[in-house]
């Protein structure tokens, strides 16, 4: 079974025409057209644009684009896109409970050392 490519230069030459014809036609670049008919698609942009060019391409020769779509897929795997990776940010209950966390550890620092002013200051009581 032929590839999207071969299918698309066959008819190209059957019909006469270069591929400079073609993309005065069609508005797709040179290179473009000669990586669609070598099969080299990802010198293009994206699949998305594989698809737009092979559709138009191929409606220019008068063959019908969406079986060379079709065609296009069976041998391809397009690309899928990648997540975009996103900061995670903390909900604001959880920035207020590790606030809290580290505020109570503040608190009993504070509370030791006002216990230890009281105590200092019984002893000086007691004493006088």
């Amino acid at each position: 079974m032929p590839s999207a490519g071969e299918v698309l230069q066959t008819e190209r030459e059957v019909q006469g025409w270069t591929l400079t014809d073609i993309a005065a036609a069609t508005h797709i670049k040179t290179d473009y057209l000669a990586a669609l008919e070598a099969d080299k698609y990802d010198t293009i942009p994206g699949a998305v644009f594989v698809k737009g060019f092979i559709r138009s391409y191929a409606n220019y020769l008068g063959i019908n684009g969406e079986e060379l779509i079709d065609l296009y897929l069976q041998h391809t795997t397009p690309e899928r896109p990648q997540p975009v990776r996103r900061k995670v940010r903390k909900s604001s209950f959880l920035r207020r409970t590790q606030n809290n966390r580290r505020n109570q550890g503040r608190w009993v620092e504070v509370g030791i050392v006002g216990m230890v002013i009281c105590l200092a200051a019984v002893v000086v009581w007691q004493v006088l």
